[in-house]
């Protein structure tokens, strides 16, 4: 990652959660109080007039858990297969190398956190950006703060492509899947990553291509469980330089995003898309698919109530961490005591409030 800021697609800075916390932006909304609630109200005593409606009434949120299928661990598996190798260093120096320098206190998957800023957002009209509401005021998530969090060039694809596209794959389609994986059809990234431990004849070109893939469909796209490989994304493989210029960060927060907002409404198919997301987020436990983790990176920069209940440091990223911490330091209980802080903040990057 360069140092002082990560890069996005148009070339814009985007400072460091470290950085970002020393020097925060001029954008801070505080909890308003009764001056700037319509009709004189405190905004703890009844919706916001001024914004959209929610998924659910002001302190009616679900509280529940989500199945992340995303898995960071993957990152370690990598890191120790090819360190020390000049793979390595090109990985390091390509578009995944950001996502080693993530603070390993930030990573370990709070659930009930992303849970919640799920529960709290605004039905707007915008497809593809979540809106929550945080200690009475919305902050946004897009395109373009899941690039600042994650470093992922978020590009425009090529003409003509498009993530949600399945076609049907002809056996020519298989002939660079047959060759990386010996012809096994019905291979699980768990079951990659036994070969990239165990298979002393694998080439270092083969491993580099293996471990990239695990990077894709473990850590950024991953949409069943157990994960499996993309018959897609192995075709792009086969060239490696086409793999690496891919906008990964627009392909993943496509499918990260689509998740976490309601479906788009089709008669006869799909009449209540909110009434079926609340739903679903009522539910024992929602499937996650993408890398959700960069909601939870947003939160902890947008709103330092949150990430003061961490604890400790950014110091350890995962480049150098020996695991990633199963449980997070945040609970329900730290989520609600941030959101009705008298002092709550949100910092946020410049977005336009057009819902």
């Amino acid at each position: 990652m360069r140092r002082g800021g990560r890069r996005y697609r148009t070339g814009e800075e985007y400072p460091s959660p470290v950085e970002r916390k020393e020097e925060p932006p001029t954008n801070v909304l505080r909890r308003p109080g009764k001056e700037h609630c319509p009709g004189g109200t405190d905004a703890d005593e009844g919706p916001d007039l001024r914004l959209p409606s929610r998924l659910f009434a002001t302190d009616r949120y679900p509280s529940n858990r989500l199945n992340v299928y995303s898995s960071l661990e993957l990152l370690l598996v990598v890191r120790d297969v090819l360190r020390g190798t000049p793979e390595w260093d090109r990985l390091m120096g390509s578009c995944f190398g950001t996502l080693y320098q993530l603070p390993v206190r930030r990573c370990s998957y709070a659930s009930v956190m992303i849970h919640a800023m799920l529960a709290r957002q605004l039905v707007t009209k915008k497809r593809y950006e979540v809106w929550p509401v945080f200690g009475g005021n919305p902050w946004r998530f897009s395109l373009v703060e899941f690039g600042g969090v994650t470093g992922l060039p978020c590009g425009e694809f090529e003409a003509g492509y498009a993530p949600d596209i399945q076609p049907a794959y002809k056996e020519a389609d298989y002939a660079f899947w047959d060759k990386l994986f010996e012809g096994k059809r019905d291979i699980t990234i768990p079951e990659v990553v036994k070969m990239l431990k165990e298979d002393l004849t694998l080439t270092r070109s083969r491993k580099f291509k293996l471990c990239l893939l695990l990077i894709v469909d473990g850590v950024l796209i991953a949409s069943t469980q157990p994960a499996k490989p993309t018959v897609k994304y192995v075709k792009l493989l086969a060239n490696v330089n086409q793999f690496l210029a891919f906008p990964w960060g627009r392909e993943s927060y496509f499918w990260t995003v689509k998740t976490m907002l309601p479906a788009k409404k089709v008669i006869g198919l799909c009449d209540d898309p909110e009434g079926e997301f609340c739903v679903k987020l009522r539910q024992k436990t929602k499937q996650m698919v993408g890398f959700p983790l960069a909601l939870q990176l947003l939160a902890y920069e947008a709103i330092p109530q949150l990430l003061a209940r961490l604890g400790g440091t950014d110091e350890l990223k995962i480049l150098s961490c020996e695991r990633i911490p199963k449980h997070a330091g945040v609970n329900l209980v730290d989520v609600l005591e941030a959101e009705h802080h008298p002092e709550v903040t949100l910092f946020f990057c410049d977005a336009v409030f057009c819902f």
